[in-house]
Order: structure tokens, then sequence, then C-alpha cells
């Protein structure tokens, strides 16, 4: 046992927080890692209105009346038990959430590939696991949901791996425990998942984008990129692909690439070039607006771009992916026609203005509503349509 080893069973008698960090627990050999930084991930202004709405459904009291989907309402409740058991605080406590998929290339449809999640910050070790009861059950529904299975929840055993409390979710083959540290981790490899209990330094071999919200491509992922770039201007480069990284902040994108043979990033960065400047008399070309005002900087094998995201652009993502009206669109207490208070409900997709783009396919369910209009104005009486 290393330096340090006792002070989580120390802090876990005396039931207080300690510290993890979700990227220490990540296994090896991960193709593919997404990062989600908490502590700054909350406070982006994109993301900040619709997730406090989020959050004050948990730490707000119930409203009479209020319509709720009646499965909505029974995960809330769930959920509430759990932090109360866990002394849990959902906007203080968890920090850095991380999650590893590997084997993406054999993926079958129908199932989740190998994976393991860890979510990170400070937490009182074991405390979940006493708390197994509410939390296994909203595991089982999220699983059901997430599959539209047939409602048939799976049975939890509970094991013991690497010395800690494990809950194994038999229908779904998922493990899941809180480590030592008190990082929560949940796998469907059981290999990886045991690996992943004890932290480490395997997570040095992954290229971490320094923004709040990141995915890295590791090196073994060149069998998914590499294809598909074959027939286009980036082939060569894709042939020497040795891993990638996009992170995203208020107002940027950052992509880093980085080749096996440093002696290909010039022809890269011309290539990108000729897509950021193009000759007067090129036809128009999508990746031409979307790299307005980018810059690119090389260090060696790596070149990044810094790719500038206007606000509107950013509002306009997250409205299609139904994650929340444009701040200040919708004023407190107003919501679109046929919503009701408390918020959009989930699988709400908006439409941004100019429509949806073709060929966009809705989730099963999904409430369509138009972009909040401007006040219309005053018109005189014969102007009004029939």
């Amino acid at each position: 046992g290393g330096a340090g080893e006792g002070t989580p069973a120390v802090a876990a008698a005396l039931g207080a927080k300690v510290k993890s960090v979700g990227r220490a627990h990540l296994p090896p050999g991960c193709d593919v890692v997404a990062t989600l930084d908490w502590t700054r991930f909350k406070e982006l202004k994109s993301i900040k209105p619709g997730l406090d709405r989020e959050l004050g459904k948990l730490t707000r009291p119930p409203v009479p009346n209020e319509p709720v989907d009646p499965e909505t309402a029974a995960d809330v409740k769930k959920f509430k038990e759990f932090l109360e058991k866990t002394k849990i605080d959902p906007v203080q406590d968890p920090g850095e959430l991380v999650l590893c998929a590997w084997g993406l290339e054999q993926a079958q449809p129908e199932k989740a590939p190998p994976f393991v999640a860890v979510l990170g910050g400070n937490f009182i070790p074991g405390a979940a696991m006493e708390a197994l009861d509410s939390f296994s059950e909203r595991i089982k529904g999220l699983l059901e949901r997430v599959r539209r299975g047939n409602g048939e929840k799976g049975a939890v055993e509970i094991l013991e791996i690497g010395g800690v409390k494990v809950a194994f979710e038999k229908k779904e083959g998922v493990y899941f425990a809180q480590a030592k540290d008190g990082a929560f981790v949940v796998s469907n490899d059981r290999a990886q998942f045991e690996k992943s209990l004890t932290a480490s330094t395997a997570f040095q071999a992954y290229k971490f984008p320094t923004e709040p919200v990141g995915v890295s491509l590791s090196k073994s992922a060149g069998p998914l990129i590499t294809p598909q770039l074959l027939q286009s201007p980036f082939a060569v480069a894709a042939e020497h692909f040795g891993g990638a990284s996009l992170g995203y902040d208020d107002g940027h994108l950052k992509l880093a690439v980085v080749l096996t043979d440093e002696k290909q990033i010039p022809a890269l960065e011309s290539t990108l070039n000729v897509f950021m400047k193009p000759p007067p008399n090129a036809p128009p070309n999508p990746m031409t607006a979307a790299l307005q005002g980018a810059k690119i900087t090389t260090t060696g094998p790596e070149l990044s771009i810094d790719i500038p995201l206007p606000d509107d652009m950013t509002q306009g993502l997250l409205g299609r992916t139904g994650f929340a009206p444009p701040p200040g669109a919708y004023p407190p207490g107003a919501y679109p026609p046929g919503m009701p208070p408390g918020g959009l409900p989930p699988g709400t997709v908006i439409v941004p203005p100019g429509g949806l783009p073709p060929g966009t396919t809705l989730p099963p369910g999904a409430v369509v509503v138009p972009p909040p209009s401007a006040p219309p104005a005053p018109k005189k009486p014969q102007a009004v349509a029939k």
C-alpha cells in the first residue's frame, strides 16, 4: 500500500468527505475519453440557465399542483433521498466526470461498447453503498429508459471486488461502486472496472483538453478516423494520426491533432489554410464559414485550431440538442405556448430560426417548440392578415 492509503478508511469511519480526481481512475487502453469539469462547466454562460433550472428541481420543495410526469417525480424523489443519505451537495461536491470507451469498431448497434465512467469530487467513501437501495433503483430506471426495455427490472447482486462493496446489475452487466477514495466508478467490463477502483497514472497516456468539456481520441482510435478521411484532402494526415482532442469553453472550440510524423504538420496546416482563406473563385464551403476567425498554432508534431463560437451559434447548437432555450429568450415565469410551469419536458427540441436542418431525426416523443419570437410590432387595423 502507498502513502495515504489509510486516510480514506479513517475518513469513512468519521464520515468525512474525501477529495478524489476522476481522471486518476481511468484504466489504460481507452480509445475515446470524454471529460467534464463540473466546477467550470456549471458556470458556462451557455449552460448555466438551463442547468440551474434542472438543479432547482432537486433542491427546491415541490410546487403544489405542478404538472409533472409521475416517472420523473419518482426519480427526483429517489435521487433527493440518495443525496440526503450520502450528504452529497449536487452543486458543490461533484468534481470531474470522465467517460472512457474502447473496442468501438466491434460495437454492436443495440449494445453499449465497453466503458468505464468515473465521477470524482468530495464524497464520503462507502456512503453510496449504504444508500444503495434508492440509488440502484434509479440506475435501473435509467438503464431501462435508455434501452426502452420491456420494463422488467434487472436484479442487483452485491459483490466484493478489490476490497470495496460493488453492486452488479445482472441484466445489463454493469458494475457500480465507490472507490476507497470516494470516487464513483461504473463499468460494464469486469477487468477494467477492477483496475479503475484504484487511482493510477494510466491517465497520463491520454491527451486532455484544458477546456471545461472535452473529448480525446487516443492513437488507438485511428482505425475509426482514417477510413472517414481517406477520400478527403486530410488523407495523408489521417494516415499519421497520433491522437486528437476537442475542447469547449464559452465562446470557443479548440481542436488539437497530434501526428506520428512531425514532417506532415506543414502540409496539414496549408490544407487548413486553403479552407480558412479560400481563393476568390473557390465554390462556397461550409468548413470555411465554420473556421471564420480561427487561429492555427503548431508545436512539434501537434497542430491546434482555436475556433471562435459566437453566442448565437452556441445557442443554436444547444437548442438543437433540446438542452435549453436561449438564455433570456423566455423571461422568468414565461413558457412557450402549451408548456407547463416548471419548464420544458425532457426531449423538447427547440426549433432554431430557419427551421431544423434537412434530415434531422427527432427523438421518440419529442415535443417541438418554436423559437421565442419578438413581441409583434403594433400594426394598423387594415394591416392585420385575415
